[in-house]
């Protein structure tokens, strides 16, 4: 079943969605911090599921905007403490190697769930949401009954439920001022989340704009689009792993240092895909665009998660999932205009001219990281810990 919605509904069920994390991701954050991670992304797929239901019982404007709020509270319940639980149980060390292997696994899962996905939008629309709501609500028990927490703290068991809120919100806070290595992430991810906002939003329309898809075998048009997606997530899943043997998660100067990289690449690659005109041309750098955003996720994540306190781990990165929904929810509608105005080209162009502050700030951060390890190996200088 179709439920037709115009351009400004679209435009509102995305509103919605990012609204909404934006709102909720910081306290769901500080429950994971103060009272326990594993409850926290158990209850959050619980809540992606509801969401999922939704979707599929009464498909209709009201109800889609109802299923995006669940959507969005229960992605904030399981980001930030999902990562956290994760360098919790397996050290600060390893963790960024367990970030890339996720990463590729979740790409490669993601491919084969394209092909299923369509197969049974192809039946009816609706399936594809009520298979995904009951596999999150068996993923959910799956996890309540095996998912082990051996090594969090909770700050809620020291002062009661709210006194382990306040606990967990002023360290948060106190742990963002003392390290200018979380301002330069925290900024970073905001600009990122800006620029690919508008790649997402405009991509389709830009495609379609460009070129008369053909007909591939008499199939339905969404295995069009299976097919274009599917590339991008190969292609990813293949530059993750190149990633994870430059030293990228291991050494100090690795995570900015790759990221530059990365951020370089994609500036290119998004004019490309912006002032190309040929099928075959758009959709490699199409695949070449998100290769490179899914494969500075997990970078991204062990800068982050470099010498955090483990008591605050979720909340801080809870905020910086807070940060590139707020680079979203601001910058996209403003490139939505800009490419109403004057053209979907120029606006994917505005989009990646975005990333340029943020080249420069890795930069800034890699020089940074650099002094900091090259005094490192000549031996302490002064009491301080470097952050």
């Amino acid at each position: 079943m179709e439920v037709g919605l115009n351009p400004f509904q679209l435009l509102l069920v995305g509103a919605v969605l990012e609204g909404s994390v934006l709102i909720t991701e910081v306290p769901t954050g500080i429950v994971a911090d103060a009272f326990s991670r594993r409850r926290s992304v158990i209850i959050g797929y619980a809540i992606l599921a509801i969401g999922f239901l939704v979707w599929a019982s009464v498909p209709n404007l009201w109800m889609i905007l109802i299923a995006q709020v669940f959507w969005a509270l229960g992605f904030t319940f399981t980001s930030g403490a999902q990562e956290a639980w994760i360098a919790d149980e397996v050290g600060d060390d390893s963790v960024g190697a367990v970030f890339l292997r996720s990463a590729q696994i979740g790409q490669l899962a993601a491919f084969l769930g394209i092909f299923v996905g369509v197969s049974l939008a192809i039946v009816d629309l609706q399936i594809p949401f009520f298979v995904s709501g009951i596999l999150f609500l068996f993923l959910s028990g799956f996890l309540f009954v095996f998912m082990a927490e051996r090594n969090f703290k909770p700050a809620g068991s020291v002062d009661g439920v709210f006194g382990g809120i306040k606990v967990t919100l002023r360290s948060s806070a106190s742990a963002i001022r003392g390290r200018a290595a979380i301002v330069f992430t925290l900024a970073v991810v905001a600009i990122f989340g800006a620029s690919y906002e508008a790649f997402d939003r405009l991509w389709p329309a830009h495609l379609l704009q460009q070129v008369n898809l053909p007909e591939l075998a008499g199939l339905d048009p969404l295995v069009w689009f299976a097919v274009i997606a599917s590339g991008g997530l190969l292609l990813g899943a293949g530059i993750t792993g190149v990633v994870g043997k430059t030293g990228a998660v291991t050494t100090r100067t690795g995570p900015t240092r790759t990221l530059a990289v990365l951020t370089a690449l994609l500036t290119v690659t998004l004019f490309a895909f912006a002032f190309t005109s040929s099928l075959l041309a758009l959709v490699i750098t199409y695949w070449v665009v998100v290769a490179l955003h899914h494969s500075s996720r997990p970078v991204v994540l062990t800068w982050i998660n470099r010498g955090l306190d483990p008591s605050v781990r979720a909340t801080v990165i809870s905020m910086h999932s807070q940060g590139d929904s707020l680079g979203q929810v601001t910058f996209g509608p403003v490139i939505g205009i800009i490419a109403t105005i004057r053209s979907i080209r120029f606006g994917l162009a505005v989009g990646a001219t975005a990333l340029v502050p943020a080249l420069c700030l890795l930069v800034l951060a890699g020089r940074r990281d650099s002094k900091l390890s090259q005094e490192l190996s000549e031996g302490p200088v002064s009491a301080e810990t470097p952050d």
